[in-house]
């Protein structure tokens, strides 16, 4: 019975036991995504593709890293994550120590996300990867990138469309 019951409960979908994280009103804003991030103790995958989720929503996201020290991958691809988002997370990339994959494929970082990222690769030594695939990346971003990965050997830096 105790089977069962836990069975059913894990096939339930996201939007069934709370609502309010799919679709373009995410609770980001409200706090709630961060709150849960800081305090989490088991999360180890966080998967947020395709939410809308804009720069101040990933600054949100970025200020609970500084603290997590359980999440090893984050996808963030197919949202509205631009420079100012990218700076962010390289802020708390200078912070964490178990986040080892970040994926922001197809999202609005440019050069000046590429720095911010690329500076905190030069500090964080536990980020294996990093995919900017599909991002609005030109020379300058590209050449950040590729002077981090000299300098930080370990990482893989995806940037293919």
């Amino acid at each position: 019975f105790f089977f069962f019951f836990f069975f059913f409960f894990k096939q339930k979908t996201a939007y069934e036991i709370m609502p309010s994280l799919v679709g373009s009103e995410m609770c980001i804003r409200d706090r709630y995504i961060g709150e849960s991030l800081r305090e989490n103790k088991v999360l180890v995958v966080l998967n947020l593709n395709s939410n809308k989720i804009g720069d101040e929503d990933t600054k949100i996201i970025s200020n609970s890293l500084k603290s997590n020290r359980v999440l090893s991958l984050i996808h963030l691809e197919s949202n509205k994550i631009g420079d100012e988002g990218a700076k962010g997370l390289g802020e708390a990339l200078k912070f964490n120590n178990t986040l080892t994959r970040l994926h922001l494929y197809s999202n609005y970082v440019g050069d000046e996300g590429a720095m911010f990222l690329s500076e905190a690769l030069e500090v964080n030594t536990t980020l294996k990867e990093l995919d900017l695939g599909d991002n609005e990346l030109e020379d300058e971003g590209w050449e950040a990138l590729k002077q981090a990965a000299k300098e930080n050997p370990k990482i893989n830096i995806s940037l293919y469309t």
